[in-house]
């Protein structure tokens, strides 16, 4: 029997409530979408939070939850599909936010083109994500 995977978006706003002081939240490897992200923003004092392979697909909702996430020092957003996205604008808004993990994400040189807005960086991964230096925009 396949293990069931999920986490529904009124758990973690509950949870948000229950636990106002929470640092790091690991909630990958779950079957969800962006749709899951307002549920996250409740999440005020994260420093720390995975969300690798969980169905991401897009940059919706990623600029309003970066705007409640101030404290957020780690991002993993490996194993998602940001591909036709500009994921790095969408995460501007993190100015606490030290490393970044965007592996296997179906980048592309002009998806990340605008990677100086994140000039605060100290760790970003883009492995995996089959850039070629013969499409470079740089």
């Amino acid at each position: 029997m396949p293990c069931e995977r999920h986490v529904s978006s009124q758990f973690l706003e509950t949870l948000s409530s229950k636990l106002p002081n929470l640092e790091v939240l690991h909630i990958s490897m779950n079957y969800l979408t962006n749709h899951i992200l307002p549920s996250l923003e409740g999440f005020t004092s994260l420093k720390e939070l995975y969300l690798w392979d969980i169905g991401l697909d897009s940059d919706v909702h990623m600029e309003a939850l970066c705007s409640k996430l101030r404290n957020l020092e780690l991002l993993d957003l490996s194993d998602n599909n940001f591909k036709h996205t500009d994921i790095v604008s969408a995460l501007s808004g993190l100015s606490s936010l030290k490393s970044l993990y965007l592996g296997n994400s179906g980048l592309t040189w002009r998806s990340i083109s605008n990677i100086s807005k994140l000039s605060y960086l100290e760790t970003l991964d883009l492995d995996g994500n089959n850039l070629k230096e013969s499409e470079s925009i740089f």
